[in-house]
């Protein structure tokens, strides 16, 4: 069981990945083909051919390792030969402007199926709106002892109106040390009395006529605590804190307009988190060993998700489906970064042309991309030894 559970996972994790360099590759495919660069082959997968099928000059192929794909165009590589017939529909030959976009359009692609995906995502499930409900209490903690409960929802701090979780933080980091002032909304507290008969009601009308009484606003000052905790990319942060977490977010119906504004919102936010942890990274300020994962790391990630589908079939669906928008964006991103051999390697080559009017020497492209290589080769033997270590140490 446990076996077939693994094989299950990773089956989803390919079929993921598949559709991902998929909608990549087919990005750069359209975009050279209406540019007029010749395409000849349009590969799913690395290595030997598993099924290959020519249509109008380009040979469509699955190959043996899923994790990656191309797209070989016609002249795309400098040191080989292009024949006379072809030299129309040559990649080399065309201009700068076009060359940078079929280089883009590749993540670009995957930027625009995040949006849909999460376009679809949010039509179906509702826009994510956030509240002021106290969802966590910490034992021991500022809010504790002053008398905070779960479920209180927040009205104003320091006489400020509170209408959403976000607003909460900045004022008691401006507050500091000094006493906040917090005025909550709490439900009365229900008081189960057998009074029922005597009253002439039912039991469950008795209970909804005391559960629908009037809300009552509670004033209380809380003193925050200085503590060490992490911000959203994992860096280490000395931070006032009260000691409460959200309740869940409302899922709201919101129509095609607020759906594409928060679907454009979540790609941004993807691709902002992303390049930012990797500036710090390299900035030495988080650790790559705790905030990159590979591709073991996203199959377990696709295995927890898909653990409770029994159960719930329709909701991990729908957050495989999330899970595929963010991976999308997360692509695009990364392969626009300046490194060589990625889309980015070669943008970046393209922009020196354009700018000092003659190509970057064969040269230094095929050092660079050498280079490139061999950094990309290292970056996956570390994600896959650092899959391997926080796998066997639970991490």
């Amino acid at each position: 069981m446990i076996v077939a559970q693994v094989f299950f996972n990773i089956l989803i994790f390919l079929i993921i990945l598949s559709i991902l360099v998929f909608v990549h590759e087919l990005g750069h495919f359209l975009a050279a083909r209406s540019l007029g660069v010749g395409v000849e082959v349009f590969s799913l997968g690395f290595g030997r051919t598993l099924w290959s099928r020519k249509k109008n000059g380009t040979e469509y192929r699955m190959s043996a390792l899923p994790f990656g794909g191309y797209v070989k165009m016609t002249g795309e590589d400098p040191t080989s030969e292009v024949s006379v017939e072809s030299l129309s529909v040559s990649f080399a030959l065309k201009p700068v402007w076009a060359r940078m976009i079929i280089v883009v359009a590749g993540p670009f692609s995957n930027f625009i199926m995040a949006v849909l995906v999460f376009f679809f995502f949010f039509m179906a499930r509702g826009v994510p709106v956030s509240t002021s409900v106290i969802g966590d209490v910490m034992p021991d903690s500022p809010a504790f002892h002053a008398g905070l409960l779960p479920e209180d929802r927040i009205v104003s701090i320091n006489g400020e109106k509170i209408t959403a979780w976000e607003e909460i933080s900045p004022l008691v980091q401006k507050t500091g040390q000094g006493p906040v002032s917090v005025v909550v909304s709490r439900k009365p507290p229900v008081t189960a009395l057998p009074l029922a008969g005597l009253l002439g009601a039912a039991p469950h009308h008795f209970r909804r006529t005391i559960e629908k009484g009037p809300l009552r606003e509670v004033a209380l000052s809380v003193s925050p605590r200085k503590t060490q905790g992490q911000n959203e990319y994992g860096e280490k942060k000395s931070r006032y804190t009260i000691g409460i977490g959200p309740g869940p977010s409302l899922m709201v119906p919101g129509g095609p307009v607020a759906a594409i504004r928060e679907a454009v919102g979540q790609t941004y936010t993807v691709c902002y988190l992303t390049v930012g942890t990797v500036a710090r990274i390299f900035k030495g300020t988080v650790s790559a060993r705790e905030t990159i994962g590979g591709p073991i790391t996203m199959a377990r990630t696709t295995g927890a998700i898909t653990k409770n589908m029994d159960s719930d079939l329709v909701r991990t669906l729908w957050t495989l489906f999330s899970f595929l928008g963010l991976l999308s964006a997360s692509l695009g991103i990364i392969n626009l970064f300046p490194i060589p051999v990625l889309d980015g390697g070669h943008l970046l080559f393209f922009v020196l042309e354009a700018v000092f009017r003659r190509p970057v020497s064969l040269r230094i492209r095929e050092l660079s991309t050498q280079a490139g290589m061999v950094f990309l080769i290292a970056i996956m033997i570390f994600f896959v030894v650092n899959d391997v270590i926080r796998w066997i140490t639970g991490l």
